[in-house]
């Protein structure tokens, strides 16, 4: 035992250089890894940048839309109507009214058809005036529910932002309308949530649902508006809008609805915990395939959280990524085992060889060879 220590300890550099070899292997094949798994984290960065800057350009192609048509209709004739109604009385307020909805409600009945939901007027009290979508409901004030109308109000110029309303919810624009200066009312043109994403949806190819906090809804809107929305049976966190296909996104995926609710629990605990976009990217391999979902954060014109986009990919490129990673993890046990059996074998061997130069083999005494090297290696030390 201790000659073999001793001829271990003589040929350590060799045992070391080839320890080495293996480090510096294995240090490759982690290092490819590596960036394998940096390929991946940068797919779902970029994925869902990109989501969230389509939506952004959405919603400034949706401004120019209203800016549009605030030049085009809310004209002289419609800001005198509106200064007669302030200081008028009841009968005032309804000849008024009936005259914007025989002027307006055409214009309505063609731009609902590219996703706006709300078009309304109101009064510098925030009284709702005119609902387009319901003529039938005005009257109510909303200086405690709506800060886009208050915003746009007070700044005297266009307010924009998310929000839950009386009969919906919607991206609002909210323009101010001025005669002589004066504020007499405003115009609210607002467009449902799908409508936003819509061009996500098809330029991505993804499936997807909005969900609205429950408490927002239940504080705001009116009872029946509510039809407007889903039980939420997949998160139980708020209610589901109807314009999205919720109960088709498993069929969409291509997947089981035992699969899909296993994505949609990651996804809730996502939202608890409030890790939106990247960092709430969830994963679920699924028989060869890759099904990936995102949470977007959606926030009202106060920057308060009020709901949540998820967007669903059944994702042949994710999971093609995540294939070579482990087609490169499986490379590299493969690999570094390889050379450990094929390493271990060659210092045995070598040990052997030099043993037999350097000792006899009837006495396994050190030969003349042996005191030779080890005198010329002191005397060069000394």
């Amino acid at each position: 035992m201790m000659k073999l220590l001793k001829e271990l300890c003589y040929y350590k550099k060799y045992i070391c250089l080839g320890a080495l070899f293996i480090v510096i292997i294995a240090a490759q094949l982690a290092t490819s890894l590596s960036d394998e798994a940096k390929h991946i984290e940068s797919y779902k960065l970029w994925m869902t940048t990109d989501i969230e800057r389509l939506i952004d350009v959405s919603i400034s192609n949706k401004r120019q839309v209203t800016e549009i048509l605030y030049k085009e209709f809310i004209d002289e004739d419609t800001s005198q109507k509106l200064w007669q109604v302030i200081d008028g009385d009841e009968g005032v307020k309804n000849k008024v009214r009936n005259e914007f909805l025989s002027r307006y409600a055409p214009l309505y009945d063609n731009i609902k058809k590219i996703g706006l939901r709300q078009f309304q007027f109101h009064l510098p009290n925030t009284e709702n005036f005119l609902r387009l979508e319901k003529p039938n409901l005005y009257g109510d004030r909303l200086i405690a529910d709506r800060q886009t109308i208050n915003a746009a109000i007070k700044e005297r110029q266009l307010v924009m932002g998310f929000e839950e309303g009386r009969v919906g919810s919607g991206y609002r624009y909210v323009y101010p309308i001025l005669n002589k200066g004066q504020v007499v009312g405003t115009v609210e043109l607002s467009f449902s949530y799908y409508s936003i994403v819509k061009p996500v949806i098809s330029t991505y190819g993804v499936e997807g649902l909005f969900m609205m906090d429950r408490d927002e809804v239940d504080h705001k809107t009116f009872d029946w508006p509510k039809e407007n929305y889903l039980k939420d049976d997949y998160f139980g966190l708020g209610y589901l809008d109807k314009d999205f296909n919720v109960e088709t996104i498993n069929q969409g995926l291509g997947i089981g609805l035992d699969d899909y609710l296993q994505l949609n629990k990651k996804i809730k605990s996502a939202i608890l915990d409030q890790r939106y976009g990247v960092e709430g990217f969830s994963t679920l391999l699924v028989n060869q395939q890759m099904l990936w979902a995102v949470p977007l954060a959606v926030e009202d014109y106060t920057g308060k959280i009020v709901g949540c986009l998820i967007f669903y990919k059944n994702d042949p490129v994710l999971y093609e990524l995540y294939a070579y990673q482990n087609r490169q993890r499986r490379n590299m046990y493969i690999t570094s085992a390889m050379i450990i059996l094929l390493i271990i074998p060659c210092i045995v061997l070598f040990l052997q060889v030099k043993t037999r130069a350097t000792s006899d083999s009837l006495t396994n005494l050190f030969n003349r060879h042996y005191f030779k090297e080890n005198i010329v290696q002191k005397g060069g030390k000394g």
